[in-house]
């Protein structure tokens, strides 16, 4: 972390976000730290060198200057180029972890490649004549290839599976038009600030976080949340910075200071995510520096054996040793986990769920319990009217057009959700003398009578009606309840209930079959009892406070029950921390559930929790299947050099296939998929009228 990384990409990212602190151990060369990326010109470099390496590697093989009539001319073999192109990196790691008294895969390898140059001496000094068709040097230069070819290999893994979060990132906007007055000015996004007024035309990127003060459009989210479809926006509804605006022209009040915008925090994440290795990772590189020492030791018994066990010449002894160093590398199994995790942080961002680290996966998987917040996590969080129940003359239009006219004006959730649904139902009225009754409800004339929402509890304790006696069924199941008087008299009442999200009653279903599920909830036990009996919950634990939910989760965590705490917001955040390992529900409308959970969910669907927890399982399968593979194809390697089945350039070639294979197992993850395929959009879609699918209620 001496050094700040210098590279052009890293310079532009830092002057635009200044959020990535690159600490790399060696400028412009392949990141491995917060900038999150090998950078190209690293990757193109050793491109070529590997292309040139294969050339001369065939030319070797096929010794190019016995056929073009020259002759064998072996001292001048162009497997040397191999060596030296792809070679010299590895020795210079070996020399460097040896100098920071540290052993490497990188130091087994450098010893391998010595091994087959001490051979290839021998075979030119007339010592070991005959005994290779190809020369030593070739397998040396095999070596080296392969190796760097499986480096290449991780590279492109981790850069392809980075790929879904660097879409975020490179969207990140780089100039708005800020309204003054009748002017219209394009600045700098580091100039804006909260309160300015932000012009966006049709077709043109939100630069900012904030809100809608004029104008309507709908705006992709996809960049987002993965919603596909655009979301209708109008006044007072909520935009973010990098999503797109699709039709009409709106203004945006700025909300949030550029640093602080959504996308901006998911840089943050970026670095954190490839940044951290799960412990099974870590567990892999601990191995590695066992098994290098063990090789060597066992190359050395390997030569003992076949010299004075098997009675061969020490010529084929040395070789069969030499063969131990090549196939005993430790590379596949140092692969088989970065890769794994890398690849599913790769699946999960192009699913629009944000993992912090590899760790956050391991600890994802070993989960029992799946804890739930109830509000905004499987319920909408927006108040929606259930029923209209008329007393007396009244119909229940009659009845939604007297409490509908009276809120128009209102703030509070309860009316905002009576207004936006009875506006769409029925013609109101306009009302007169709108007064807000202070922890009561609120009064207005409509048509010169006197009109009052108000609460039940206020209505059962001021009006002595028979009728309010049928709502107490709805005030036991957890229902808001909200009584209409029309002069002094009991006209009716309307039920209102946060609903529960499209799809949670099947996600939850099938998460029951492999975990066991908790409601952790403020509301009252009523309201819990119905979501829960309505979408599955097995367990519900209600009227908690944030203090509570946090002792709830480590109530279970006492019972050695590894816990996941679904949240959405900051009530949640203690109980986010505390968990085994938490997922944040709708993370772009919070902060602190950003900043506390292992992972964020872009959106607020259900389904990517299920999503996640099958990814945790599916890339420590792949960990566990590629560590079984390794060390399978090492141990059958060891054997077959044994016996002197294998020499050094075929042990190579086995050795480095292993490592390959896991590469490729691991990339297996980014083209799995949990969800349905996004439908195709026609060209012209977003000409056409587009479906208002906002959801309507105390939110809008």
């Amino acid at each position: 972390m001496e050094d700040l990384c210098d590279c052009p990409e890293c310079q532009k990212a830092r002057e635009r976000q200044k959020l990535l602190e690159c600490g790399c151990e060696q400028k412009n060369s392949a990141c491995s730290c917060g900038c999150g990326h090998e950078h190209k010109s690293n990757l193109k470099r050793r491109l070529i060198f590997l292309s040139i390496s294969l050339v001369c590697l065939v030319l070797g093989f096929i010794d190019i200057w016995h056929l073009v009539g020259i002759g064998s001319v072996s001292f001048l073999d162009f497997s040397y180029v191999a060596i030296i192109l792809c070679g010299y990196p590895i020795i210079i790691s070996a020399v460097k972890g040896l100098k920071k008294k540290k052993i490497n895969s990188s130091l087994l390898v450098t010893v391998a490649i010595i091994a087959c140059l001490i051979l290839e001496g021998l075979r030119l000094g007339g010592v070991m004549s005959g005994t290779h068709m190809h020369g030593y040097v070739f397998a040396a230069g095999e070596i080296a290839f392969l190796m760097s070819l499986g480096g290449l290999l991780e590279a492109w893994t981790v850069n392809r599976s980075r790929r879904g979060i660097e879409k975020l990132i490179s969207m990140s906007p780089k100039t708005a038009n800020i309204r003054f007055g009748d002017e219209i000015k394009k600045v700098d996004i580091a100039e804006v600030k909260i309160g300015d007024i932000i012009v966006v035309m049709p077709h043109e990127m939100v630069p900012v976080d904030g809100v809608i003060i004029k104008g309507e459009s709908a705006i992709d989210e996809s960049s987002m949340t993965g919603e596909f479809v655009p979301v209708d926006k109008c006044e007072g509804d909520s935009v973010w910075g990098a999503t797109w605006n699709k039709m009409g022209a709106i203004e945006i009040r700025v909300t949030k200071e550029p640093q602080n915008m959504t996308i901006n925090k998911l840089t943050k994440l970026v670095s954190e995510a490839e940044g951290q290795k799960a412990p099974i990772s870590r567990l892999a590189d601990k191995w590695a520096g066992f098994i290098v020492p063990g090789a060597m030791l066992l190359s050395v018994v390997v030569f003992l054996i076949s010299f004075f066990g098997f009675g061969e010449t020490w010529i084929e002894s040395l070789i069969r040793g030499a063969t131990i160093l090549v196939v005993f590398c430790p590379c596949a199994l140092t692969l088989a986990t970065p890769t794994a995790v890398a690849a599913g942080i790769g699946n999960g961002a192009f699913n629009g769920i944000i993992i912090k680290s590899g760790d956050a996966i391991e600890r994802m998987s070993s989960v029992k319990t799946v804890a739930f917040d109830k509000t905004g996590t499987i319920t909408t969080g927006c108040l929606m009217v259930q029923e209209v129940i008329p007393f007396g003359k009244l119909t229940a239009d009659g009845v939604l057009q007297l409490a509908g006219s009276a809120e128009k004006y209102s703030e509070h959730p309860i009316g905002k959700a009576i207004y936006s649904y009875a506006k769409d139902k029925v013609a109101l009225i306009e009302p007169n003398g709108t007064k807000s009754l202070l922890g009561v409800g609120v009064s207005a004339k409509i048509d010169g009578k006197l009109v009052k929402v108000v609460s039940f509890k206020n209505a059962a304790e001021e009006y002595k009606d028979k009728n309010l006696s049928v709502l107490t069924e709805y005030i036991d199941k957890g229902y808001s309840v909200v009584v209409i008087i029309s002069g002094f008299a009991v006209a009716g009442a309307i039920v209102l209930s946060d609903t529960i999200k499209s799809g949670a009653k099947e996600v939850i279903s099938s998460i029951n079959t492999r975990y066991n599920t908790v409601m952790l909830t403020g509301d009252n036990i009523n309201a819990a009892t119905t979501v829960a009996a309505e979408c599955g919950v097995k367990e519900i634990r209600a009227g908690l406070m944030p203090e509570d939910k946090l002792n709830a989760v480590l109530g279970i965590k006492n019972n050695n029950n590894k816990v996941c705490m679904v949240g959405d917001g900051v009530n949640d955040a203690p109980a986010l921390a505390a968990a085994d390992c938490s997922i944040a529900m709708g993370a772009l409308g919070s902060d602190i559930a950003i900043e506390t959970a292992d992972v964020a969910v872009m959106n607020s669907d259900l389904k990517s929790v299920e999503n996640m927890l099958k990814l945790s399982k599916t890339v420590m399968r792949k960990i566990k299947v590629n560590i079984a593979i390794s060390m399978t194809i090492s141990f059958a390697a060891i054997i077959m050099s044994t016996l002197g089945w294998l020499d050094p350039v075929w042990g190579a070639v086995v050795h480095n296939a292993s490592s390959v294979l896991v590469v490729g197992n691991s990339a297996l993850i980014l083209r799995k998929s949990y969800g349905k395929k996004p439908p195709k959009r026609h060209k012209n879609a977003q000409k056409q009228k587009l479906h208002h699918i906002h959801t309507k209620g105390c939110c809008e």
